[in-house]
C-alpha cells in the first residue's frame, strides 16, 4: 500500500485518514459488529496534541468506542511515505499486525473480531478532537482545493491459514511469475503437489469435477468444465499449479538486447512482440531466481514465415542450455508454442536468448519446474 504524508495539490494539514481494515457492514444500533484497522494519519492527531505522522493498528469487538473494554489499539509514530507491505493475521482469540514483515502489535481476548468482514480501502477526513483538550477539530480550515493520493498494488487473502508476512509476500511472487492476476475460488493443495486449474484469461479458477464441458458451481466457487477450459490457447488454459515453479517473461521486458525491436502484437493478450530478429541477435533478462537444482521446461511462444533456431544460455553466453527449432507458423503473427527441457542450477542468472537464425519473432518464454 503507497501512503502519501501530504496532499498532491494543495495545502496540507488536514485530519487526513489513509486506512486498510476489515469491517462488517454495519446497520447502526444493531450487532454482530467487528472492525480491525491499519489507520495511517501523516498529520498526527486524534487526541494527541502531537503533529507527528501515526500509524494506528487496532481492533474493535462492538461500535461502542466509549468502553474501552470492547477495543484495542496501539500507536506507532514516524514517516510511511511511500509503499509498505501490511499483513493482519486474524485467528479465534488473537490478531496480529505487521509492518513490511515487522510485528507492530497484537492483541488478544474479548476485543478480537467475532464476525465476518469486508476488507476496505479509504481516504477520510477526521474531525475527532486534536488534543485531549479539544482546543482543535479537523484542524486544517482553508477552502483551498486539495487532492490526496493512495495507492493498492495487491491483495492477497487466505481463508483457515496463518502465514507469515514472507510467506504471503512469496506466494504473491508465486502467483506474478505465473502471470495470474486474480484467483477466485480455494487456493491450490500444497505439500508438494500441483492441481489442475483453469487460467481463464488471466483469472484463475477450479477445475469442476462433476461436469466436463460449460461452467458450474463447486465449493462455494464458480468453476469450469476442463474441455471449456482446454479450449484457451496459451499462456491460458489449464495450468499445474501448486508448490512448482512457474515463471512467464514477456519477451518484450529484457534487460538489454543486440539488434532486436517490438511491436504490438494480434497473439492472445496482445501487448507487444519482439521482432526483426536476425542471426546473431540476442534479448537477456537479469536476475532470473532458480529456486532448486533440476529439469526444467521452457517454452518460447514464436511466430515466423519460414522457421528458424534459437538458442538459450546463461549469463552473456557462458553457459548454452540448449537449443530448439521454430517451424514456419504461416505468418509473422501467428502464433505457436515450441518447447525444450534443460538442467539448472539453483541460483539467480541472467537468462539470454540468442538467434542462431533470423526470420522471427517471440512474444513470450516461459520456465517451469518438471516435477
Amino acid at each position: 500500500m503507497f501512503f502519501t504524508d501530504a496532499p498532491s495539490v494543495g495545502p496540507d494539514g488536514d485530519s487526513v485518514v489513509q486506512a486498510f481494515f476489515g469491517i462488517t457492514r454495519y446497520i447502526e444500533g444493531s450487532e454482530p459488529y467487528s472492525e480491525i484497522d491499519f489507520e495511517y494519519l501523516p498529520n498526527g492527531g486524534w487526541y494527541t496534541g502531537s503533529y507527528e505522522p501515526s500509524m494506528w493498528s487496532g481492533t474493535y469487538r462492538i461500535v461502542d468506542f466509549s468502553d474501552p473494554s470492547n477495543h484495542a489499539v496501539t500507536r506507532t509514530t514516524g514517516s510511511l511515505q511511500g509503499w509498505h507491505d501490511l499483513v493482519m493475521q486474524v485467528r479465534d482469540g488473537q490478531i496480529d499486525f505487521f509492518i513490511d514483515g515487522q510485528h507492530q502489535t497484537g492483541f488478544s481476548g474479548s476485543v478480537t473480531p467475532d464476525y465476518p468482514m469486508f476488507l476496505m480501502f479509504q481516504i477520510w477526513f477526521s474531525n475527532d478532537c486534536f488534543d485531549l483538550s479539544c482546543t482543535k477539530r479537523g484542524y486544517l480550515t482553508d477552502s483551498n482545493y486539495r487532492e490526496y493520493y493512495q495507492d493498492v498494488d495487491w491483495v492477497y487473502f487466505e481463508k483457515d491459514t496463518i502465514l507469515s508476512p514472507a510467506q504471503v509476500l512469496q506466494n504473491v511472487q508465486d502467483l506474478r511469475a505465473q502471470d495470474i492476476d486474480f484467483v477466485k475460488g480455494n487456493k491450490p493443495a500444497g505439500g508438494g503437489s500441483t492441481t489442475q486449474r483453469c487460467n481463464w484469461w488471466g483469472t484463475i479458477y477450479n477445475i469442476c469435477t462433476h461436469i466436463e464441458t460449460g461452467w458450474g458451481w463447486q465449493n462455494n466457487a464458480d468453476c469450469v468444465g476442463i474441455n471449456t477450459c482446454a479450449t484457451l490457447p496459451p499462456p491460458y488454459g489449464i495450468i499445474e499449479q501448486g508448490s512448482a515453479f512457474s515463471r512467464l517473461i514477456q519477451a518484450e521486458s529484457y534487460s538489454n538486447m543486440a539488434g532486436v525491436d517490438v511491436e504490438n502484437t494480434t497473439d492472445t493478450g496482445q501487448g507487444q512482440n519482439v521482432g526483426w530478429i536476425d542471426t546473431g541477435d540476442w534479448m537477456s533478462y537479469y536476475d532470473i531466481a532458480i529456486p532448486s537444482t533440476g529439469s526444467y521446461r521452457v517454452e518460447y511462444r514464436v511466430a515466423s514465415i519460414n522457421g528458424a533456431r534459437l538458442s538459450l544460455d546463461l549469463n552473456g553466453g557462458d553457459l548454452v542450455l540448449g537449443a530448439v527449432d521454430i517451424p514456419a507458423t504461416g505468418g509473422w503473427q501467428s502464433w505457436e508454442t515450441v518447447s525444450h527441457t534443460v538442467t539448472l542450477a539453483a541460483g539467480s542468472y541472467n537468462v539470454g536468448i540468442y538467434a542462431l537464425s533470423g526470420g522471427w519473432n517471440i512474444n513470450w518464454f516461459r520456465i517451469t519446474k518438471v516435477e
